[in-house]
């Protein structure tokens, strides 16, 4: 039961309970305790905490893309004129941010990829993972 307050629980997985245990049951300001023993979720023990511990990955996934979308809002790519030619090329000065940005964050993505809970945000990770690649082809033909 403790594990069912856990601040990694979304609505998504309530729902996935009332799945494993076959009933339904509002998850809001009113449920209590007695609703829970009521659920009988001690027969289901194993989903539960497998259900839990999917809550508590979600939750560390979710944190690990919001700080990859933060990083690149920060960043900047400044651009400086290339001799007479009119032409502009990316300032040499922040390629090394950038740089850095894309090994952690493409070394990141790649564990997320690996994780076994990681179906949810699978959309999101993809995208970013391409993001990624495309900013690293960029700046290497810089």
């Amino acid at each position: 039961m403790q594990d069912l307050r856990d601040d990694a629980m979304r609505e998504r997985h309530w729902k996935k309970l009332m799945r494993i245990c076959g009933r339904t049951f509002r998850n809001d300001e009113k449920m209590c305790l007695n609703d829970l023993f009521a659920l009988q979720l001690h027969l289901f023990a194993d989903g539960v905490s497998d259900t839990v511990e999917q809550g508590r990955q979600e939750l560390k996934i979710d944190k690990q893309i919001s700080k990859i979308d933060e990083t690149w809002v920060g960043l900047q790519l400044e651009y400086t004129p290339f001799g007479q030619t009119g032409v502009y090329v990316i300032d040499e000065l922040c390629l090394g941010a950038v740089y850095e940005a894309l090994d952690e964050n493409e070394l990141v993505l790649q564990g997320m990829m690996g994780n076994r809970f990681m179906g949810y945000f699978e959309i999101q990770i993809v995208a970013w993972k391409t993001k990624l690649a495309t900013i690293r082809a960029t700046v290497r033909t810089c």
